[in-house]
């Protein structure tokens, strides 16, 4: 009988799920808010860090406050690599400091506006149990490629 109703229903053009495991499945709005929770959590990691840190008064070395080193190519190069004041510029952003964000690292701001939008839109997706639309995965994608494009274009600026 379950066969006979799931072949029905896929001619139909229904999608059903009647075998033996289907029970234990999760379902799809299940499956779409757990990835949404996931992502969310992972992307507020780093900006609540950012938070915490306080910003180098000089644009640069932030991250060090984490244990990591100097910018290598600081060190060897004497130049800023296009990540170079990020974790500042995070930092300020995460303070509603945005002019100071974008005077450090114009890429950075981009990025972090880029990643809180990824956690609104995760915790939406927790919300109502439904991907975000095509049109917000759209807008997304264009937002990440301007991200990596402000990113390059303020590293090209201040080297040069």
């Amino acid at each position: 009988m379950d066969i006979a109703i799931a072949t029905a229903c896929r001619s139909a053009g229904t999608a059903i799920d009647v075998g033996p495991d289907a029970a234990r499945r999760p379902s799809q709005a299940a499956r779409v808010r757990i990835l949404g929770a996931a992502v969310a959590m992972v992307l507020s990691v780093p900006l609540l860090t950012a938070r915490l840190l306080s910003p180098d008064p000089a644009g640069l070395g932030t991250h060090q406050q984490l244990g990591l080193p100097p910018c290598s190519m600081r060190v060897l190069f004497d130049i800023r690599c296009p990540a170079c004041g990020m974790t500042t510029s995070w930092s300020h952003f995460m303070r509603g400091e945005l002019a100071t964000s974008l005077r450090v690292n114009a890429g950075g701001t981009a990025l972090a506006a880029v990643a809180i939008t990824v956690v609104l839109m995760g915790l939406k997706c927790v919300w109502t149990g439904d991907w975000p639309s095509m049109a917000a995965r759209k807008i997304l994608s264009v937002a990440v490629v301007a991200a990596g494009a402000i990113t390059v274009t303020d590293w090209l600026a201040r080297t040069f």
